[in-house]
């Protein structure tokens, strides 16, 4: 219904406009620099028209090639945000299959990309806590504590560190 409602309208525009030139064509005088330009007022028109769309055109180009390098650089933080998941799902894959020197290999890829992520920081201070490596474990679960979104899964992290190891909620370090 829009669409016909459209084209009814630029009809009806496109017949008013051609009755209005055959009625009165008029003339367009353009004197610059010397040089003298005699045009039909539709002639001007469709002129001034096309002159507008080569400068649109032209702008959306250059814009369009200004944009190259922020969708470059775009592109790359998702592929490298891409690679990261599919490592975190490699380390949890390893963690539950208890190989933990593998989660530890797909830890040290992927920590300075998901150092904020939840999931990552319990997984990893998990994987070190099986490895025996309380210390790093320690201040994974330390980590977590910075951040709100955090505290949870940190706090759930350190309660099973803490049963496992038999002491406080950071093993070693019981009074």
């Amino acid at each position: 219904m829009k669409a016909l409602l459209v084209s009814c309208f630029f009809s009806i525009l496109f017949a008013a406009v051609a009755l209005w030139y055959l009625q009165d064509p008029g003339i367009v005088e353009i004197i610059w620099l010397g040089y003298e330009v005699h045009l039909s007022v539709a002639t001007g028109i469709l002129t001034l028209l096309i002159a507008l769309f080569m400068l649109l055109l032209l702008l959306g180009g250059s814009l369009w090639l200004l944009g190259i390098p922020i969708r470059f650089i775009s592109f790359l933080q998702d592929h490298r945000k891409r690679e990261a998941q599919h490592h975190l799902l490699e380390q949890l894959t390893a963690f539950e299959a208890e190989k933990f020197t593998e989660a530890l290999y797909h830890q040290k890829k992927i920590g300075k990309i998901l150092d904020k992520n939840a999931l990552f920081l319990w997984i990893s201070a998990r994987a070190f806590e099986k490895a025996n490596s309380f210390d790093r474990a320690e201040k994974i679960l330390l980590s977590a504590y910075t951040d709100v979104l955090h505290l949870l899964p940190g706090l759930a992290g350190a309660y099973s560190f803490g049963s496992a190891t038999g002491g406080s909620c950071f093993g070693r370090y019981t009074p």
